[in-house]
C-alpha cells in the first residue's frame, strides 16, 4: 500500500501555519490515516511560515501519543522549507522534554 501524503498547505488553504487549531487539525487528520492503518508522508510544500504553537499542537503531540518505532515505520515529513528542519526537530524534543518533566513532577507529588 502505498503511503498517503498530506500536503500541509493545501490541508489548510494557506502557508501560514501558525495557530495550534490548525495544528491539531492536521495531527487529527495523520492520527486517524494512521489508526487505518496508512503510512503518512506530510509535506510542507509551499509552507510560508511555522509557528511553534503550530509545530507543537500537530508533531510535538503526535509524538508524544505514538512511540518512535510507530513514527520510524508510518510517519515521514518532506519538503520542509530551508531553516526550519531545525525548529522542527526543537518543538519536538521542547514537547517530549517537556511532558517528561511533567509525568515526573506527578511521580513525585504526594497522594491524597
Amino acid at each position: 500500500m502505498s503511503p498517503i501524503v498530506f500536503n500541509i498547505t493545501e490541508m489548510l488553504g494557506h502557508g501560514f501555519c501558525i495557530g495550534p487549531k490548525d495544528g491539531k487539525m492536521i495531527r487529527d487528520t495523520i492520527e486517524r490515516a494512521m489508526s487505518s492503518g496508512n503510512k503518512v508522508i506530510v509535506s510542507f510544500d509551499g509552507v510560508v511560515n511555522l509557528s511553534p504553537a503550530f509545530l507543537h499542537s500537530s508533531l510535538g503531540q503526535l509524538h508524544l501519543r505514538h512511540t518512535e518505532a510507530e513514527l520510524q515505520e508510518n510517519f515521514a515529513i518532506r519538503d520542509v522549507p530551508d531553516g526550519k528542519k531545525r525548529v522542527i526537530e526543537r518543538v519536538i524534543l521542547q514537547t517530549m522534554e517537556y511532558s517528561k518533566k511533567n509525568i515526573e513532577t506527578e511521580r513525585r507529588r504526594p497522594a491524597e
